[in-house]
C-alpha cells in the first residue's frame, strides 16, 4: 500500500508540472497510462500474495 501512495504522490507532482506545459494532453495520457499500469501491477501482486501464501 505504501508503494501505491508513493506512486500517486509522484504522479501528482508530474501532473502539476503538466499543467504548466503545452503538452498537457499528451502528458496526461501518459500519466493515466502509468497510473493504470501501477494499479494493475499492485493488484496482481496483491492477488498473487493472497492466493499463493494461503497454500504455504
Amino acid at each position: 500500500m505504501k508503494g501505491l501512495i508513493l506512486n500517486n504522490s509522484i504522479l501528482n507532482a508530474f501532473g502539476i508540472a503538466a499543467l504548466n506545459s503545452r503538452f498537457t494532453i499528451m502528458r496526461n495520457i501518459a500519466l493515466v497510462f502509468l497510473l493504470l499500469t501501477s494499479l494493475v501491477l499492485h493488484s496482481a501482486d496483491y492477488l498473487a500474495h493472497k492466493l499463493f501464501y494461503k497454500h504455504l
